[in-house]
């Protein structure tokens, strides 16, 4: 304000002014406004997603070991769970969950990558580089799209090892990625609540452990004490196991007496709506803990 009062340039005047040097080198800039961070919203997410891109190219070893490891797990599962298709219902619901669980468990590796991506997006808006609904945006499609092709290599083995018929895939993936994708936005509450790396996984563990005991496979609606009976309605594997197992096996009463599972429409209803809200409940809590936590100190 003083500079402005001595008859200097305002911060909009200095960043049209570069705006115009700008042109005339590259002859293309974008509309500077006046604005906490001075372009569109388009233009910060453009901008973010081609540097992760490039810095993703260059570094090309992180992505060959992660799409590694993926075929490594579906091939050691699969072969654990060799032509399960031959034997009986009972014996093949835990290759099921295997499927849940390993889609959940890929997440605690990246944990560290997303904390180091936190830390680089805690010191650029600190500076109004960029926003913070940009950079979630950038951060949710380049995750979300690593992870989903990780889960979908290693499910894809796994299921052409079982000797499942193919016909059952479309269901049981669709569950299988629908709790995928509660799971990884789980963890990104993690990322933005946990200060460090190795405290993540600290703080990581007790909620997969919940999810993980309470899948109405372990402990069942038949098993499960009454005052934690609450905890299988809000777990995303218990929804996700009842609806892959009815959707293959619902003409054996033994399997829906042994683990009072419900195959109606409207169970099935039931389990997308809890899915659909638990994924954009956690998206929506880790959008807020990482505006307000673990802030850069000035």
């Amino acid at each position: 304000n003083a500079m402005i009062a001595a008859g200097g340039k305002s911060a909009l005047e200095v960043l049209q002014d570069n705006r115009e040097i700008r042109f005339m080198v590259f002859n293309k800039v974008h509309t500077v406004q006046d604005s906490v961070h001075s372009v569109s919203m388009r233009t910060q997410v453009g901008t973010l997603l081609c540097r992760r891109v490039t810095l993703i190219g260059r570094d090309t070893n992180q992505l060959k070991t992660r799409l590694g490891m993926s075929i490594l797990q579906g091939v050691i599962i699969g072969v654990a769970f060799w032509d399960i298709a031959k034997k009986l219902p009972a014996q093949q619901i835990s290759f099921l969950f295997l499927m849940l669980q390993v889609g959940a468990m890929a997440n605690l590796v990246v944990m560290p990558e997303m904390i180091a991506q936190r830390l680089v997006f805690k010191i650029e808006t600190s500076d109004a580089l960029y926003s913070t609904t940009a950079a979630v945006v950038v951060d949710t499609l380049v995750m979300n799209c690593m992870a989903i092709a990780g889960n979908l290599i290693t499910s894809v083995i796994m299921y052409s090892l079982s000797g499942l018929s193919w016909s059952s895939f479309g269901l049981v993936y669709a569950w299988s990625f629908m709790c995928f994708m509660v799971m990884t936005n789980f963890f990104k509450i993690v990322a933005a609540v946990a200060p460090t790396p190795a405290q993540s996984l600290q703080v990581a563990t007790p909620g997969l452990i919940f999810f993980i005991l309470f899948n109405n496979f372990f402990v069942t609606k038949a098993t499960v004490a009454d005052f934690m009976r609450w905890a299988i309605f809000i777990s995303p594997m218990a929804w996700s196991i009842e609806q892959m197992v009815m959707g293959l096996y619902s003409h054996d009463p033994t399997l829906v007496e042994l683990y009072g599972y419900d195959c109606s429409d409207a169970q099935t209803a039931t389990a997308f709506a809890v899915l659909f809200t638990e994924a954009i409940l956690f998206q929506i809590v880790s959008l807020v803990c990482l505006r307000n936590l673990n802030n850069i100190s000035r």
